[in-house]
């Protein structure tokens, strides 16, 4: 889903309905792909990101999808299939130039140069981020791929492919940040029940724009998965690796205290520097360091962890620092 930055995914082929994340429930659902069948006029995709002005209004709450993209699938059922993605509201405070309600002068009719030009705001609701044109073109590829598997009768490879949309990060393959959020969750709460340490370590490619400026966003991308690559491959079984946002990396050190973070951190940035990109030159990440203190939630680690690694950064880069205690 991160791909399309979307919050739930339905598929619909013939009578048969798979979800995954937040999306209209089965009545609902019912109703748009009525709507999508009657009005659908054979584009590759159809799609909005403000459904309260479309036909769809009656089906959709804005905080479940205030937006939609919906791909029919090339295969022959009983039904018509649909690939949807829905995007739950995105509320936007707009600034305006000027006040509606002006201070004039009623002798003169003049505006008053101090009281008439201010700003004021206006609410935007019912609105999600709008669909690009790279995410529709990913919606319609990914479409054909699902109907191509539909068609083998691999529903089994289906839900798994329906499965890795949701937790994985498209281009790396790590989790994703949702599915990293989760799995700290999960180890704060054993770490609070039986009394066993975690750790988070954070870290971030160092200079990124420059491989995106110099040598293009296929650059970056190999970069990306390279990084991916190298950490993956010296994490221990226990450990989880997710990719947090852009160019920033966290792993999940379960049943590890301060001095195993450490070392741990310390052998992921070697490995990261050793990399041979070829033409790009060389990469170096910067890494914060915390350890679950008693008491505390994901919020506060991740927290902790993010300032170290900012230390990292301040303190010239290349460097493994740890949260203060």
């Amino acid at each position: 889903l991160q791909v399309f930055r979307a919050g739930g995914a339905v598929l619909l082929a013939g009578d048969k309905v798979a979800t995954v994340g937040t999306v209209p429930d089965a009545e609902s659902l019912d109703g748009i792909v009525a709507w999508l069948d009657q009005h659908h006029s054979g584009e590759p995709a159809w799609w909005s990101s403000e459904l309260g002005r479309t036909g769809l209004a009656d089906f959709c709450k804005p905080e479940r999808a205030a937006g939609m993209l919906a791909v029919p699938l090339p295969i022959h059922t009983p039904h018509d299939s649909w690939l949807l993605l829905v995007r739950s509201e995105k509320a936007e405070v707009r600034l305006w130039a000027g006040n509606p309600e002006k201070n004039i002068d009623r002798q003169s009719g003049r505006l008053s140069p101090r009281h008439s030009f201010g700003s004021w705001e206006e609410s935007v609701r019912g609105r999600c981020a709008p669909w690009l044109p790279v995410e529709r073109r990913a919606a319609v590829d990914l479409a054909s791929d699902l109907a191509a598997l539909i068609a083998a009768g691999e529903i089994g490879r289906l839900n798994q492919r329906l499965e890795r949309l949701a937790t994985s990060d498209h281009l790396t393959g790590l989790w994703n940040r949702y599915r990293m959020e989760e799995a700290i969750d999960q180890e704060v709460s054993l770490a609070e029940r039986y009394g066993r340490p975690c750790a988070l370590v954070m870290f971030d490619i160092e200079h990124f724009k420059r491989f995106n400026d110099r040598w293009g966003h296929d650059a970056g991308d190999e970069v990306l998965i390279r990084v991916a690559q190298t950490v993956s491959a010296r994490l221990r079984r226990t450990d989880h690796v997710g990719r947090w946002g852009g160019e920033e990396f966290m792993a999940l050190a379960a049943s590890t205290a301060i001095k195993g973070a450490v070392r741990l951190a310390e052998r992921l940035r070697a490995a990261i520097a050793a990399l041979d990109l070829r033409d790009y030159g060389s990469v170096t990440a910067s890494f914060g360091v915390a350890v679950h203190r008693r008491g505390e939630q994901r919020r506060g680690l991740v927290k902790r962890a993010d300032l170290a690694l900012y230390a990292a950064k301040e303190g010239g880069r290349n460097q493994v620092e740890v949260s203060a205690d």
